[in-house]
């Protein structure tokens, strides 16, 4: 039995990601609200609060639940059943036996590869389940692990 866990530098390309989107946001909230600010005549103010609420959003979103989320998510092989476990306040854990798996795709670009984000899709007879943030050895071994039985 083993276990695999999500790499550390996904956590970083993840926050640096959600950094550059909330700029995006940010900076057309502010864009708009200014053009809505000099058409109704409306309070400076409500711009600085909706900031100021995505930025604190944001904070406890990339400094508390993304951490404990990927700190969460671990998969165990052993040599009859997949058990992934996830969550932040509900935990999952699900267990997929090895013979009820049908087949299963690697998911990884070049780019991505090099940072530890890929994806392994397990297809089974009830649905498919899929393994994020593997790094390329533990996605290689364990759908090799897979593909004895």
């Amino acid at each position: 039995m083993k276990e695999y866990k999500a790499d550390k530098y996904v956590y970083i390309f993840l926050f640096v990601i959600t950094i550059l989107v909330l700029i995006c946001i940010i900076s057309n909230i502010i864009y708009y609200l200014y053009l809505i600010l000099e058409h109704f005549k409306v309070t400076e103010y409500i711009r600085e609060v909706i900031v100021f609420v995505l930025v604190t959003a944001y904070a406890a979103f990339a400094f508390v639940i993304l951490p404990l989320w990927l700190h969460s998510l671990c998969f165990t092989v052993s040599s009859k059943e997949i058990m992934i476990c996830s969550g932040v306040v509900v935990k999952r854990k699900i267990y997929i036996p090895l013979r009820n798996i049908q087949y299963t795709t690697m998911l990884g670009t070049p780019i991505l590869g090099k940072i530890n984000i890929n994806f392994l899709l397990i297809e089974t007879y009830s649905g498919r389940i899929i393994m994020p943030f593997l790094s390329l050895h533990d996605m290689e071994e364990i759908n090799k692990i897979i593909q004895k039985l």
